[in-house]
């Protein structure tokens, strides 16, 4: 009976461990990477052709330190390194490019639902500051180069993490809702353009293994 009762008592403390408790910290490193492409139809004013792009693609490798706030209130500062490459026009056979290479900073908030004692649903919001560089193919030969920068807020809605053992954990998300607002400013010149962006990413996902202490 004794050893009944320890065998329950270890059983409650090694699912204790796996609770997202106030205090508990931990660092992460997370890839991610949306690919896809689109549709782009051009006119000269008598007929329209339309061409299907090559792939797209945004690939990204962040390093995260954190802390929970709250019991099952997790937050996190991320610093990555994001790449960009999109097609923008066909150009006889060959399509060009817009490619960006930057570095940006983003302090998050994610809330944990329990699934199971190990697994979590944990959707998270984002608020992003990017900057880097800009590289748009004017011709195959000519490329503009620029600087760019601006910031961002997402929202992870399709986020889940696994608890391995008490001190490992996996986490894995697709789909983002994403607002951006980007300018960018030539090297030889004084004028600068902002875009808007407004999107919901479905053939995005990312890829996370965090170690708590």
């Amino acid at each position: 009976m004794k050893k009944i009762v320890l065998s329950i008592a270890a059983l409650f403390v090694f699912v204790a461990t796996f609770a997202q408790t106030k205090g508990e910290k931990y660092i992460a490193a997370t890839a991610s990477a949306s690919f896809g492409n689109q549709n782009i139809a051009t006119s000269n004013g008598f007929s329209t052709d339309n061409a299907k792009s090559p792939l797209g693609s945004t690939i990204s490798i962040q390093g995260e330190l954190g802390v929970f706030i709250a019991d099952k209130v997790r937050f996190g500062l991320a610093i990555g390194v994001p790449f960009t490459s999109t097609p923008t026009t066909q150009s006889g056979s060959d399509w060009l490019y817009a490619k960006t290479l930057g570095v940006n900073i983003t302090p998050n908030l994610a809330f944990y639902g329990r699934i199971t004692d190990s697994f979590f649903y944990a959707p998270e919001l984002g608020l992003a500051y990017e900057t880097g560089r800009y590289e748009e193919d004017v011709v195959a030969s000519y490329s503009f180069n620029a600087k760019y920068s601006g910031w961002g807020v997402s929202a992870n809605l399709l986020s889940f993490e696994f608890r391995i053992n008490p001190k490992i954990a996996l986490g894995v998300s697709a789909g983002a809702l994403t607002y951006l607002k980007v300018t960018v400013k030539a090297d030889s010149s004084a004028a600068s353009v902002t875009t808007e962006q407004r999107r919901f990413d479905l053939n995005s996902g990312s890829l996370c293994i965090r170690h708590y202490f």
